[in-house]
């Protein structure tokens, strides 16, 4: 059977059995025994326990108004700590916060990929730059054919109103990463 785009998953899954396949933010990660978990794409088995403390400790965050109240639920952790590298916008990043809390009171086995080797590679490697970031994914390569893309790639906010704005005008060349995914599902 040919490998997928997320045969990855599959793979760790058999290797590992694992409470959660995901990615981790190495860069915002400051406690290596806490990885900072991104909230992007988790892959689990049924009933894991570490999904299901994750998804009750965020729930309790969540006010009916919509925004976070991290304090209520956590004690003896700092916000700081919990929040590592993204304490800026703590309502933002509860999820983030809950993962934390989880891994320091429950632990879990988790089978994690640093997301600056994997699905943010190309973005990280172009510094984040939205122009460079878009030029990538719209434009062609020299030689007139894609450029190579990872199976997965994950954009940031500040990526997608420039990409967006790109793409309205029609600034893509058909034979780029994205000219080829709008041209299949034309065909």
């Amino acid at each position: 059977m040919p490998s997928s785009p997320l045969s990855f998953v599959e793979a760790l899954d058999t290797l590992d059995r694992p409470d959660l396949v995901g990615y981790f933010n190495s860069e915002r990660t400051y406690d290596t025994a806490y990885p900072m978990l991104e909230n992007w794409f988790m892959a689990a088995p049924a009933r894991s326990v570490f999904m299901m403390h994750w998804f009750h400790t965020f729930s309790a965050m969540l006010m009916p108004d919509g925004r976070s109240d991290i304090d209520h639920v956590v004690k003896g952790v700092t916000i700081p700590a919990l929040l590592q590298g993204f304490s800026h916008a703590p309502q933002y990043f509860a999820c983030h916060a809950a993962a934390q809390w989880v891994m320091r009171q429950h632990g879990g086995r988790l089978a994690l990929i640093p997301a600056e080797l994997d699905a943010f590679l190309e973005p990280h490697s172009r510094g984040w730059d939205s122009e460079r970031v878009c030029n990538w994914l719209c434009d062609a390569s020299a030689d007139g054919k894609r450029p190579l893309a990872r199976p997965l790639t994950k954009l940031i906010s500040l990526l997608w109103r420039p990409l967006e704005e790109r793409l309205q005008r029609g600034d893509f060349h058909r034979e780029s990463i994205l000219g080829e995914l709008g041209s299949a599902s034309h065909a």
